[in-house]
């Protein structure tokens, strides 16, 4: 956050700021370089299409949380498997019933012995610890099946992509409806929502945190959490993991962060403000570590097992492994609601910014022609990304995400903040960025910056491309 984070979103204000064009343009000033600009443009494009597919696999959740049985808490769905482990006592009555049937029909040791002992399951020994164990390899809890077969029904692979599904395809129109009508007035009307976006998440992640607080093993979660473990800093791998989070969550080297600076004042403090949002958001994430981990500790309590072994369960836990804890609690639909409508407006939240740049870069191109029409540009590129998205509600859209999100887009990370520091330090010239900056500041950069700029962030952003697994 100090070594890259701090000074790439000061380089990206300043630049935003003192040119007020979008990120497209504004390496004009080294046209050698203006693709950086393109490349920024497209991969916001890129990271748009397939970011917003977590906003559509976050509405089924949603609605679903409404209903009077959390229908990821039941292995009595449409969509369950034989092999789906149910922790609700009240369905084990039933599933007796049927054990005679169905054991006829199973052929693995490992299914049948779990119905021979189907009768002596607890709530804890009969869901959490079986998923978290080796008894449970090769079978689901009912949460993990609402995921697979539920919300994404999918597919063996990538080979079977299959058919779009009628409620996916609804719930990413649904997203992209929300974002033309948020950014269709412009930068004014992003501002309005975004007192809702970014505030109101704070208070149900603060509402999380209290109830998390109460749960029984919590404590546990915490201080796993909070207590290190500092031979873990001697493996470079970390460091890597620790460039890329900074990276993805400040948004340095996509776009945005130059093209919302383009509408500040011309002698905004953009250091105050640069610093200030990467504080709150290294806050923010400390923060909500608390809440995301006094569940971790809750799961493994319940499980009878350490935190490691859940909280090695890394993605799985906000859309697994969370909302099973949530269905264990008293009042769950409650504590659902919030939870995923907290993730939505996230998601909303990220997704505008990503948006906005590829508009305002758009109608940058071309201003005398779309100026007086953001209405409809910003309506044509909802819809056009809409369309490009739909592969991603298909049965094997889940592996096209995970294509992309691995391979297209994490190598730019690192290329285009290495040639932005290379372009403003050496060829445009630290010298003349800083007078460029004492212009809207009165004041120029400091030494430590200058230092940032020429050489430790670009050397340092070069060791992390070239040790990226």
């Amino acid at each position: 956050m100090f070594v890259i984070g701090i000074p790439l979103v000061y380089l990206e204000v300043c630049l935003g700021q003192f040119s007020g064009t979008s990120s497209l343009f504004v390496w004009r000033l080294c046209p050698l370089f203006k693709g950086i600009g393109w490349g920024a443009t497209i991969v916001s494009g890129m990271i748009s299409i397939y970011y917003i597919a977590i906003l559509a696999w976050t509405m089924p959740y949603l609605i679903n949380s409404f209903y009077p049985t959390l229908p990821w808490s039941t292995c009595r769905n449409w969509w369950n498997t034989d092999h789906c482990i149910d922790r609700n006592p009240s369905n084990v009555t039933g599933l007796n019933s049927t054990m005679t049937t169905f054991s006829a029909n199973v052929t693995t040791p490992l299914v049948s012995d779990a119905i021979h002992n189907l009768e002596k399951w607890n709530t804890t020994d009969s869901f959490l610890q079986k998923m978290l164990t080796v008894e449970g390899k090769g079978r689901k809890t009912a949460t993990e099946e609402f995921w697979e077969y539920g919300v994404l029904h999918k597919s063996a692979g990538l080979e079977d992509m299959g058919v779009l599904q009628p409620h996916l395809v609804g719930c990413l129109f649904a997203s992209w409806l929300l974002v033309f009508l948020c950014l269709v007035k412009g930068v004014k009307s992003v501002g309005k929502v975004v007192y809702v976006t970014a505030l109101l998440p704070y208070i149900l992640l603060t509402i999380l945190l209290v109830r998390g607080l109460l749960l029984p093993g919590a404590i546990d979660g915490i201080l796993f959490y909070v207590y290190p473990d500092f031979t873990k800093l001697a493996n470079f791998n970390v460091w890597v993991e620790a460039g890329i989070q900074v990276f993805i969550s400040l948004g340095t080297s996509f776009g945005p962060l130059i093209t919302m600076a383009s509408f500040n004042d011309f002698n905004n403090n953009c250091f105050r403000a640069s610093v200030a949002v990467c504080l709150a958001d290294a806050l923010s994430s400390f923060f909500n570590g608390f809440v995301v981990f006094s569940v971790v500790g809750f799961i493994a309590k319940e499980a009878n097992v350490t935190v490691t072994e859940v909280a090695s369960q890394g993605p799985g836990v906000v859309l697994i492994a969370y909302p099973e804890a949530v269905s264990l609690l008293p009042v769950p639909q409650l504590w659902a609601v919030l939870f995923f409508l907290m993730l939505l407006l996230l998601g909303l939240d990220t997704q505008f910014g990503l948006v906005e740049n590829v508009l305002t870069s758009i109608i940058d191109a071309f201003p005398r022609q779309l100026s007086r029409h953001r209405t409809l540009v910003t309506a044509g590129i909802t819809s056009a990304f809409f369309l490009l998205g739909l592969p991603m509600t298909m049965n094997g859209g889940i592996y096209i995400y995970q294509l992309i999100d691995w391979f297209a887009t994490s190598f730019w990370v690192w290329l285009a903040a290495f040639l932005e520091c290379l372009v403003i330090g050496w060829i445009y010239g630290v010298g003349r960025f800083c007078q460029d900056v004492e212009l809207m500041l009165g004041r120029q950069p400091g030494t430590l910056m200058k230092f940032s700029w020429c050489i430790s962030t670009p050397l340092i952003v070069l060791g992390l491309v070239r040790t990226n697994p």
